[in-house]
């Protein structure tokens, strides 16, 4: 892109935003070595009807884009980005153990000033009150971190104008407390290499909160903000895009006087600023064969559970958890029933009845083992491409079609790939729509001996790992299937799963989170018995005796 000739764009154009502060002064363009100034960036903003800055750093050319010299260093109001230095504070001084804590819901808000936002209104980890942005949560934290101690770590980090003078618990919100966009970027180019003043296991914890978007070719790790102060709607977006071979911080702000409110503010933020990273080439590369976001995978589509009487298994589902339940039919050698959701993935349970079938065979040697769920079908987008990536990486496999699908079984792997011939084809709502409101199967559990060794595994056949931590005190490490969570978790060291379940010798998948729409009528709905465990945020249900449990959650 062609370099433009640097210039001071006048202040004038922000005489409207009253919200904007002092200008860092730790930042001076004369004194940088290795900067370009894109004008055009302009355009993107004028086009949101906002004024606004952006500020990216080239980690391997060690060179800042900037949209202007001038706006990049004026101050604002952080908003919510500031809950990524806040989370840091709250992990370091203690406040909280760790991000899965649990904060109780106080009880009330002031919507005038935050907004109408019943979905937040309840007790949550501080890992979800980050990733909806729930403020009063934040809040509550800062009561008990104090102001000597934001003094303290805000001064370490050398992150904004240190000026705390606002009442407000929720300093970064309202008052004359602000940063730049050039100092967004060096602090989390900061965070970013472990360089800030916070144990490195807090900082690893925060960067995994961060991780918003995860593809074959790029992971974003950021944080938006948006706050109305004085009548301007201030909004930020906040992180790094991490590609295949470099990482680019960025900031971008946007200011908007509130008589010039525009539906589109929010979604300008990141639109800006992905329109902005692909001109400059950083998330598009013109080589690849799938569209950059895209990736091989589409979800994990369905997992067949092996069970003894499907009678029993259909009576369950049906009359004490309400799902619609789907009727198969006998083939192969087997029985079947489905749980099928909204977005097309589902359960399948199966019983087998003749061993003479192949299928049937397998189902009725495993059956002998346990009953419980067998392996992943994941739901590719292209079969040709799948086959090409594995004969790549030098993965046996063999492939099988009909009318309706085409399988793709890697050799001595618990899982296989499947496209169908139809990619238009949905299923009926009346098999989709249930009265519990389930709509997916969001995240599946898996319990392996060697929890690193099946990782590999998983990261060979192209699974994006985002995240190490801990679930049901079970340490675990995450991937992204396309739209669905897979959880590998630790076998050995696992006892509160194999105690849930009463069982000491489970293996292989254990557990699904699915997706309802409203946990409180799901709650009220089903049967409620001594496996079920209710949580502020969640209900478990045990099936003991098919080895697996089910998390539903909203």
């Amino acid at each position: 892109m062609k370099l433009l000739i640097l210039h001071i764009i006048p202040l004038l154009i922000f005489a409207s935003c009253s919200a904007q502060k002092k200008g860092d002064i730790n930042f001076d363009p004369t004194k940088i070595k290795n900067f370009t100034i894109h004008k055009e960036f302009k355009n993107y903003f004028d086009n949101c009807g906002v004024h606004g800055s952006i500020a990216i750093f080239d980690e391997n050319n060690q060179q800042w884009i900037l949209s202007d010299t001038v706006n990049v260093k004026n101050e604002s109001l952080p908003a919510s980005t500031f809950k990524i230095i806040n989370l840091l504070i709250a992990l370091e001084t203690k406040t909280i153990k760790d991000e899965n804590e649990i904060v109780k819901w106080v009880g009330k808000t002031d919507t005038i000033k935050y907004g109408y936002r019943p979905e937040i209104y309840h007790d949550m980890s501080v890992k979800e009150a980050f990733e909806v942005s729930a403020g009063w949560v934040f809040i509550e934290l800062a009561k008990k971190i104090g102001k000597e101690n934001y003094k303290k770590y805000l001064s370490a980090c050398n992150y904004g104008n240190l000026n705390l003078s606002e009442n407000n618990k929720d300093f970064w919100n309202f008052g004359n407390f602000a940063l730049s966009p050039i100092n967004q970027v060096t602090f989390i180019k900061k965070l970013y290499e472990d360089k800030l003043p916070f144990s490195k296991r807090n900082m690893e914890i925060v960067k995994r909160v961060m991780i918003t978007e995860v593809t074959d070719n790029f992971t974003i790790s950021a944080k938006t903000g948006w706050t109305r102060e004085n009548n301007i709607n201030t909004g930020w977006w906040v992180g790094y895009l991490e590609t295949n071979n470099n990482t680019y911080f960025f900031a971008t702000l946007l200011l908007q006087d509130r008589k010039n409110n525009r539906d589109d503010f929010g979604s300008c933020r990141k639109e800006i600023t992905k329109k902005i990273l692909n001109d400059l080439g950083f998330i598009n590369s013109p080589n690849e064969k799938l569209k950059s976001g895209d990736s091989l995978f589409n979800s994990i589509d369905h997992i067949p559970i092996v069970v003894s009487d499907l009678e029993i298994v259909k009576d369950i589902l049906m009359n004490q958890l309400n799902f619609t339940v789907k009727e198969g039919k006998a083939h192969e050698g087997i029985k079947n029933c489905f749980v099928k959701f909204q977005d097309g993935t589902y359960l399948e349970f199966i019983e087998p009845m003749d061993s003479s079938h192949s299928i049937g065979k397998y189902y009725t040697s495993f059956l002998r083992v346990r009953q419980g769920g067998t392996s992943l079908a994941i739901h590719i987008k292209d079969a040709d491409l799948t086959k090409k990536m594995l004969t790549e990486k030098n993965i046996p496999f063999s492939a099988h079609s009909n009318k309706v699908w085409q399988t793709i079984e890697p050799q001595n792997s618990e899982l296989f790939f499947i496209e169908y011939a139809d990619k238009n084809w949905k299923e009926s709502p009346t098999n989709t729509t249930h009265p519990n409101t389930a709509t997916s199967l969001k995240s599946t559990y898996f319990l392996c001996d060697n929890i690193y060794e099946e990782a590999k595994k998983y990261k060979y056949f192209g699974f994006t790992e985002i995240e190490k931590g801990k679930y049901l005190e079970t340490p675990y490490i995450l991937f992204k299937v396309g739209q669905s969570n897979l959880y590998l978790f630790d076998g050995n060291n696992s006892s509160k799963i194999h105690n849930s379940l009463n069982s000491k010798k489970l293996q292989g998948i254990c557990g699904f989170e699915i997706k309802v729409n409203s946990l409180q009528t799901f709650n009220k709905q089903i049967k409620q018995n001594d496996n079920i465990k209710y949580e502020n945020n969640k209900t478990t249900v045990y099936f003991r005796e098919y080895n697996i449990f089910m998390i539903f959650t909203e």
